[in-house]
């Protein structure tokens, strides 16, 4: 990608899910995980294009080429202790070609549209360890690390299912 001029931010379209799967998978290789990565193009058109989306895709297009040279990807959860919603910034990745160029500048300004646009009491995400560049990047923007809550995880492949109860969502009562 000789050249790159970013075009505008934008929601990802249908018919772009597999630049858009190529910058995930260029973020799975960055952070380590690509091994594990289990994304398909169907899931992002599942996922990301139903109703309502169960992620939100912004992409920046180089506009010599129209193709994707950024992504950023978030989702809200809809109540949390402030009583507003919360958009959480899943995956923000830029294609090593176009870096420098402010691209990640157009998509944190997406993202931060997005969480005007819903009302969202803040945005939150998390950061590789190492990743210096990202943030000092996220620094430049006003955004600050906070040391309170500490990541923690359970992964479930390979683990038998625990005995509690399931929780059945009744929805006669929606």
């Amino acid at each position: 990608m000789a050249n790159i001029e970013p075009g505008q931010p934008r929601r990802f379209r249908k018919g772009e899910e597999e630049d858009l799967l190529a910058l995930m998978r260029g973020l799975a290789r960055f952070e380590g995980y690509l091994d594990d990565f289990g994304v398909t193009a169907p899931d992002i058109v599942n996922a990301g294009l139903s109703y309502p989306p169960q992620f939100f895709g912004h992409v920046v297009p180089d506009r010599n080429s129209a193709a994707l040279v950024g992504m950023a990807v978030t989702y809200i959860i809809p109540w949390t202790f402030s009583g507003k919603p919360h958009l959480v910034l899943k995956e923000l990745y830029v294609d090593e070609a176009a870096r420098g160029l402010g691209v990640g500048q157009l998509l944190m300004d997406a993202v931060l549209a997005q969480a005007h646009e819903i009302g969202a009491y803040g945005v939150q995400w998390t950061v590789l360890g190492e990743n210096d560049r990202a943030k000092a990047f996220y620094r430049s923007l006003g955004a600050h690390h906070d040391a309170k809550w500490e990541n923690w995880e359970i992964q479930l492949s390979g683990m038998a299912p625990i005995g509690a109860p399931s929780i059945a969502i009744d929805n006669a009562a929606r």
